[in-house]
């Protein structure tokens, strides 16, 4: 499994960095005011509940099994804008990672882009 390939040192450190637990209005208010200082506009954000990921091991005594957080976003903006929330994303104090992102024009000299943001938590 992915686990057995990273040491056991780098695995206790996650167990530390991991939060607890994830309050996903505290996530969804924290991707909503990166939206805001990047000038954005927040067309969407919708939290899908924590999945339980599999195949992972246990470091001392404590079970790896991360939660996987998902919060589905929608924003409009110019380039440089897009650019400067996805910056803000990878700065944030808890890993932020971006999956299936989609950037489509609109008619209104705009870029749309879609995305799954996901974050990990512990339960």
């Amino acid at each position: 499994t992915k686990v057995n390939n990273i040491s056991v040192a780098d695995q206790k450190a996650l167990l530390i960095y991991m939060p607890e637990s994830l309050d996903n209005v505290a996530v969804s208010r924290d991707i909503y005011n990166m939206s805001t200082i990047s000038k954005v506009f927040m067309n969407d954000i919708d939290y899908s509940e924590g999945i339980v990921q599999s195949n992972h091991g246990v470091v001392g005594g404590a079970n790896i099994a991360p939660v996987k957080h998902k919060f589905s976003v929608n924003i409009t903006g110019e380039y440089s804008e897009i650019k400067s929330f996805l910056i803000l994303l990878e700065q944030n104090n808890y890993p932020l990672e971006v999956h299936n992102l989609k950037i489509t024009s609109s008619d209104k000299d705009e870029l749309v882009a879609e995305m799954e943001i996901v974050t990990y938590s512990r339960i």
